[in-house]
C-alpha cells in the first residue's frame, strides 16, 4: 500500500496551469485583413501583415455571427493566402486546437504545423481535405491517418496531442477518429493556407471560433526519471 501511494505522489503538480487563445474573428472589421488587425495573434508565412497573404476577414458565413475567415484558391499551387499563427516551440506537454470548418461542396481545404519556429523548414503534419470529403493527415513522409469529414457544413476539427506520450488524436465533431504516434512529435505553428492537392484545382473553406490550448508539463522534484 505505502508502495502505491508513493508512486501515485510522484505526479502530482506534474502538469501546470494551462495557456489559452480563442478569436472567433468577431472583433475585427469585415473587409480587411485579418493580421494587420489582430494586433500580433496572427501573422503570414513571410511575417508580412498587410499583405497579399494576410486572409481578408469575411462577414459572408459564420458559426458565431457576424465574422470568419475565407480561404479560396483556384491555383494549382495554392493561395495567395498564407495565415499563420505561432504557440512556440511545443514537444513536451499537451496541446490542444480546435475549429470550426466550412469547407464548400467540391472544393479543398488545407492546414499543416510546422515543426521549428524557422517556418518552411519541417512540415509536422499535414491535414488535407479533399474534394470527394476524406480527409488525411500526413507527415510528408507517410499517412498517419485517413477519415470522412462533412461537406457544404459547419462541423468541429479538432486535434489533441500529448508529446510526452506521442499521442495524436483527432476528432470530427467531438468524435474521436483515431489516434497515432508522430515521428515528428513537435510543433511551432499552424498554416491554414488555400490549396487543394488534385485537379481540377479549388479550394474553398471557412475557418470559425479558432482556439488553442497548451498544458505545461514540468518534471516534478521527485520523479521516477
Amino acid at each position: 500500500m505505502k508502495k502505491t501511494i508513493l508512486i501515485c505522489s510522484l505526479f502530482v503538480g506534474s502538469w501546470m496551469s494551462a495557456q489559452k487563445f480563442s478569436d472567433n474573428f468577431d472583433s475585427y472589421t469585415a473587409g480587411q485583413a485579418l493580421a494587420a488587425q489582430s494586433g500580433g495573434a496572427w501573422t503570414t508565412w513571410s511575417n508580412a501583415p498587410g499583405g497579399a497573404e494576410d486572409g481578408i476577414v469575411s462577414n459572408a458565413n459564420s458559426f458565431s455571427a457576424p465574422n470568419s475567415m475565407y480561404f479560396s484558391s483556384t491555383w494549382q499551387t495554392g493561395g495567395a493566402v498564407d495565415q499563420v499563427t505561432n504557440f512556440g516551440v511545443l514537444n513536451t506537454g499537451s496541446f490542444s486546437l480546435e475549429m470550426m470548418m466550412f469547407v464548400e461542396t467540391g472544393k479543398a481545404a488545407y492546414f499543416n504545423f510546422q515543426k521549428t519556429a524557422t517556418i518552411g523548414q519541417t512540415w509536422a503534419l499535414n491535414a488535407n481535405f479533399n474534394k470527394d470529403g476524406t480527409l488525411t493527415l500526413d507527415n510528408s513522409t507517410v499517412i498517419n491517418l485517413s477519415t470522412k469529414y462533412p461537406q457544404n457544413q459547419w462541423f468541429k476539427f479538432r486535434m489533441d496531442i500529448n508529446f510526452n506520450s506521442n499521442k495524436w488524436e483527432l476528432f470530427i465533431d467531438d468524435i474521436s477518429q483515431g489516434y497515432f504516434a508522430n515521428s515528428i512529435n513537435q510543433i511551432s505553428s499552424i498554416d491554414i493556407f488555400p490549396v487543394d492537392q488534385n485537379a481540377p484545382y479549388s479550394s474553398g473553406f471557412y475557418v470559425d471560433d479558432f482556439a488553442y490550448t497548451i498544458t505545461p508539463y514540468v518534471l516534478p522534484n521527485l520523479n521516477l526519471a
